[in-house]
Formats: C-alpha cells, sequence, structure tokens
C-alpha cells in the first residue's frame, strides 16, 4: 500500500533533518559536534523532559538508596551522553578504519579472532549500554566479520540512511524480521552476528532478573546460541573523556548441551543479562533508561493485582 501524502511528507522532514545533522558532524572539528551532541542531549533531558518520569522510575527501582538529586545527575549524564553518542554515529559514515580504531583502542577480542581464523562464528551480545553502534565498528575494523540484527525503522528512508552508515563502517545489516536461517546460516558461515537482547517483549519471551526485577526478555539469542553450539561473548564500550572508549569485556558464556532446549535457554538468557547487569551498575549513567524495559509483568504479578 502506497503510504499518503502526510506520512511521506514527514518521513523527509525526518530525514531532512537527520541528514542537516549528518552534515554539521562532517563540517565541525570533532569538539564542536561533540558539545553539540551532549547540548542536545541536554535539551531534551531539561529542556523538553524527554521520559523524564520513565528515567525517574527506572532509576529509583534499580538503585533504590539513591536520593532525588543522584538520580537527577545519572539521569542527565545519560541524557549528554546520549546526544554525543548520535553524534559519533553520524562521524561512522566517514570515519576511516585508522580512525575507527583510534577512537576504541582497547577493545579485547582475542577469542573472537581465535574463532574467525578457525573459520567458525559466534554471537556478540551487547545493550542498550554505552554507544553499541561503535563497539559493532570497532569490531569490524578488527576484521571481524561483524553482522548486525536491526530493526527496520517505520520511516523506511530514514532506516536506509542508518544502515547505509553501518555498513560504510564495516558492518553488515540483517533485518530483525529476517527469516531464523539467515541468522543461522550467518553464524555457520563463520560470521559474528551481533544483538541486542535488553528489550522488552510482550510475546514469546522469559522472565530473567535484570537490576532486581523480573524483566521480560528475548530468547532468541540464547536459542541461536544453544542450537549452533556456539558461544555468547558480551561486550560494552565505556566512554571516557577524552572522546575515546574502552571495552568491557564480561564473562564468556556457553549453552549447556547437556540441557533441553527451554531449561538451557533460560539459564543462558539469565547470564547474559547478569553480564549487562554488572555493567549497568558500575557505570549506570551509560545505560539507556528511557526505555521502558520493564513495562511487561510476569503473569504471577498480574494475577496478585487481579486479586479481590
Amino acid at each position: 500500500m502506497t503510504p499518503g501524502l502526510e506520512k511521506r511528507m514527514r518521513w523527509g522532514l525526518e530525514v531532512a533533518l537527520l541528514r542537516g545533522f549528518q552534515l554539521l558532524v562532517r563540517v565541525l572539528p570533532e569538539p564542536a559536534w561533540r558539545a553539540l551532541g551532549r547540548g542536545l542531549g541536554r535539551l531534551a533531558g531539561d529542556g523538553f523532559g524527554y521520559r523524564r518520569q520513565v528515567v525517574d522510575d527506572n532509576l529509583r527501582a534499580a538503585f533504590p538508596l539513591l536520593d532525588a538529586a543522584e538520580r537527577r545527575a545519572i539521569a542527565a549524564s545519560m541524557f549528554r551522553r546520549l546526544g554525543e553518542s548520535l553524534c559519533e554515529f553520524f562521524a561512522l559514515g566517514r570515519w576511516s578504519r585508522d580512525e575507527i580504531l583510534a577512537h576504541v583502542p582497547e577493545l579485547d577480542i582475542a577469542e573472537l579472532e581465535a574463532l574467525r581464523d578457525q573459520g567458525r562464528g559466534a554471537i556478540l551480545m551487547t545493550g542498550h549500554f554505552g554507544n553499541w553502534e561503535l563497539l559493532g565498528a570497532a569490531a569490524a575494523a578488527r576484521g571481524l566479520p561483524i553482522h548486525v540484527v536491526a530493526r527496520t525503522q517505520s520511516n523506511p528512508w530514514a532506516d536506509a540512511l542508518q544502515n547505509r552508515i553501518r555498513e560504510r563502517a564495516g558492518m553488515r545489516v540483517i533485518k530483525a524480521e529476517s527469516s531464523l536461517r539467515e541468522i543461522l546460516r550467518t553464524v555457520r558461515g563463520g560470521g559474528f552476528v551481533a544483538m541486542l537482547p535488553d528489550v522488552n517483549t510482550p510475546g514469546d519471551g522469559v522472565f530473567v532478573d535484570f537490576l532486581g526485577r523480573k524483566a521480560a526478555t528475548p530468547r532468541g539469542v540464547a536459542v541461536f546460541a544453544w542450537r549452533l553450539g556456539c558461544p555468547v561473548f558480551s561486550r560494552f564500550l565505556l566512554a571516557r573523556g577524552d572522546g575515546t572508549h574502552a571495552g568491557l569485556p564480561m564473562p564468556t558464556l556457553h549453552p549447556d548441551g547437556n540441557k533441553d532446549e527451554a531449561p538451557a535457554v533460560y539459564e543462558l538468557t539469565r547470564a547474559m543479562a547478569a553480564n549487562l547487569e554488572a555493567c549497568v551498575r558500575a557505570h549506570p549513567d551509560h545505560y539507556l533508561w528511557v526505555h521502558r524495559r520493564w513495562k511487561t509483568r510476569p503473569p504471577e504479578e498480574s494475577a496478585k493485582e487481579t486479586e479481590p
């Protein structure tokens, strides 16, 4: 069905804004566009109050001992960092391989390189922590065949722009709506598939502990790893004050091939959530608190709410 004129006009305006922002990042010196990104993030958080209540509710639940001033400080830092990360994403469209490596000089991928040299693939799990897009680009710049699973945006023109930037940075894009076969085929062919499983999953998810609450979590990453018998590598980026990032390696996870799929998938999903939680608790301003990660509640909680 052909979209209506109003929708196409809205899409065009959104893409024009993105392209204008991309142009600013291209022409401004790096200190200037970083300051611009932090300013836009501050404007979104403090000026417009974007999802301010969601952020505060999430922080209060995850860190009940923090007072309101401490929560506001974390939220403000998160918004500034988010704006700067957006600028870094647009910079990926013009950075060379050496420039990407210079911005992420420390990234422990020795285990992944060993698998690559053996012609074997694996799952790379990260989360909405730090600059996850730059993480994929940094791994690709080091010679890893990185395939990122990305959801298709409602605006097809913006979706195409984002994917061109990813591909320009050395990443190949797998649509999240693709069949399981494509992901399985990629790993079996020696590719590394990067996925972000820390999203609310109201349907076919599993509930695991994350930051003190049960969180509905996608099963996909663990299902792929169990069926393929391949490890899951957890990697995250920590921003440093000079515009560079350091990798945060976490323990490598292995699916239990001696268990049936359901319990093995649950245990692996729980372990992935624990890896991410450790990073979030150590660096809470790096996490994307604006998304409603705990929106879907377990059946037992829903049942209690309906009890007389």
